[in-house]
């Protein structure tokens, strides 16, 4: 009884035009055909870095990319914990990513706006604050990679007719 539910349901997956954003599919191979320009600031880098590596998957050497990727990268500190001087002892760290996706003749084929905050603790000592920070920008980045990964694939998976 289970094998025919499970066959059932992989049918009637199959009728509906599921078809997976990721892996290599199509959409995994336009994924895969995007060039990430650089991205200014520390937070720019991480997040840079990050994407080159959640998209790679399938990508040719020799093939030119098929869109570009621009972003415009903000980040916020703010302090949320304070101490009786005024020293904070969390704080979050915000970025908000504005990009343009265009298409290998310069046309945009998709923008939008992703913002994602990250908490974390305070040290007393300044170089702790500073590594504090350095691993805030970098929980910071892989989440907006994902969630930019994410929403590129829904903004250019090919519609099936």
């Amino acid at each position: 009884m289970r094998a025919f539910a499970a066959l059932a349901l992989a049918m009637g997956l199959a009728a509906c035009g599921f078809q997976p954003l990721y892996g290599s599919s199509e959409s995994g191979r336009a994924l895969s055909s995007i060039a990430v320009e650089t991205i200014q600031g520390k937070s720019g880098h991480v997040l840079k870095a990050q994407l080159e590596r959640l998209m790679s998957a399938g990508r040719t050497a020799d093939a030119p990319p098929a869109y570009t990727l621009s972003v415009v990268l903000q980040e916020r500190l703010e302090p949320i914990g304070l101490r009786i001087d005024a020293s904070a002892t969390r704080s979050d760290l915000t970025l908000v990513a504005n990009y343009i996706l265009r298409d290998a003749n310069g046309l945009e084929a998709a923008k939008g706006k992703i913002e994602t905050t990250v908490g974390y603790d305070v040290p007393a000592s300044a170089f702790g604050e500073v590594a504090a920070q350095n691993d805030a920008r970098e929980r910071a980045g892989e989440t907006m990679a994902e969630m930019m990964r994410a929403e590129l694939a829904t903004r250019i998976a090919p519609t099936r007719q």
